[in-house]
């Protein structure tokens, strides 16, 4: 997906190995899934939040999808 407003482009996709990867004006952030089943995010101002697996089934189910938590995060520490 890609969005261009406000004269900024962004967009969200997976790579080749299944990470969620959202970019916008040279900034970025993934969700991830490592090795042993333990989710995290990243971006490029240097945060980084990991998850126990019953916090992500949490999260999952309120948020609903993987994108969505995604989202959550980006508006968090892009927008603040």
């Amino acid at each position: 997906m890609r969005d261009k407003s406000k004269g900024s482009t962004s967009s969200i996709k997976r790579n080749i190995h299944g990470d969620l990867e959202y970019t916008e004006d040279g900034n970025q952030a993934t969700l991830r899934k490592d090795i042993f089943d333990k989710w995290s995010y990243s971006d490029s101002f240097g945060n980084r939040v990991e998850f126990s697996s019953r916090t992500w089934d949490r999260i999952l189910n309120r948020l609903g999808s993987e994108k969505e938590i995604l989202w959550y995060f980006v508006d968090q520490f892009f927008y603040d």
